[in-house]
């Protein structure tokens, strides 16, 4: 009886490992292609950021929506000083895009017309392999 439930921790406890594993491998991933498309977003090439976003929030938010918003969201908090990642999560399922993981990535970060502010980016492992940004939000 003891074998057995020493042979059931260890294989929840390796199976815990692999799974954690596997949520690193795709967090690697997708900060991978976050750090591609911040610097366009922080260097004012909002059209280019809308071409470079993932499928579903294109189909979602028209490009002429997604400048509107990145010119009255992101414009005006002016040139990033520091960005420093406090919290990222890997999602296995994400809520209303069916068979698609994704992740999130949270910041503290300064910009040269305001200090504190929490920026969250959303990203979503695509059907074709690619980790492409999905959303960007501030507090």
């Amino acid at each position: 009886m003891k074998t057995r439930r020493l042979a059931a921790v260890v294989i929840l406890l390796v199976s815990s490992l692999l799974i954690a594993g596997e949520a690193d491998t795709h967090l690697v991933a997708a900060r991978e292609a976050l750090s591609k498309w911040a610097p366009l977003m922080d260097s004012g090439h909002y059209e280019k950021c809308w071409d470079e976003l993932a499928q579903n929030p294109k189909e979602k938010m028209p490009r002429d929506q997604w400048l509107i918003y990145m010119k009255g969201v992101r414009k005006p908090m002016g040139e990033l000083k520091t960005r420093k990642e406090f919290k990222a999560e890997y999602v296995k399922s994400l809520k209303g895009i069916p068979d698609q993981d994704g992740a999130f990535i949270q910041f503290e970060s300064s910009f040269s017309n305001r200090d504190s502010v929490v920026e969250t980016f959303g990203l979503i492992h695509e059907k074709d392999g690619q980790w492409r940004v999905g959303y960007y939000l501030t507090k």
